[in-house]
């Protein structure tokens, strides 16, 4: 009774990779002791292919890079920076896109007339309609 127990308790702690060998062991109904148990499992563990290829998921969410400090300002306190510290402080940092132009200031590309640009065209936006009715593609032309 103690072989049964002893064997109940290694096979089902064994890992999901021996799962053949143990329904094997049940469906047969095998009695055996602790070391016959030991001898089997060192020779099924031969037949288990070894699962050496592992990937580990990493979440890419990008390098954080740290902040580096402003030399130029101070807290709330700003201090006047000189052009030769500004120059030696902004050499790698990258140059900031302009906001867009407030819509007074916008210029079209297809009337040149000022307050919108081409996509809110009127004539272009009629052009591309007389495009769509004829069956030819919207590509834009200037």
């Amino acid at each position: 009774m103690l072989d049964e127990m002893a064997s109940d308790f290694i096979l089902n702690s064994l890992p999901s990779s021996y799962d053949q060998f143990v329904m094997n062991f049940n469906m047969n109904g095998w009695v055996k002791t602790v070391s016959e148990l030991h001898n089997m499992l060192k020779t099924a563990e031969m037949n288990i292919p070894s699962r050496t290829n592992q990937v580990l998921m990493i979440q890419s969410a990008g390098v954080k890079k740290p902040k580096p400090k402003n030399q130029g300002y101070k807290g709330k306190c700003k201090k006047k920076v000189t052009v030769a510290a500004k120059s030696a402080t902004n050499t790698n940092k990258k140059v900031a896109k302009a906001p867009p132009p407030p819509p007074e200031e916008r210029q079209c590309f297809k009337c040149n007339k000022m307050g919108h640009w081409m996509r809110n065209c009127p004539e272009h936006l009629a052009e591309l309609a007389k495009r769509k009715a004829n069956g030819e593609g919207s590509s834009q032309g200037a």
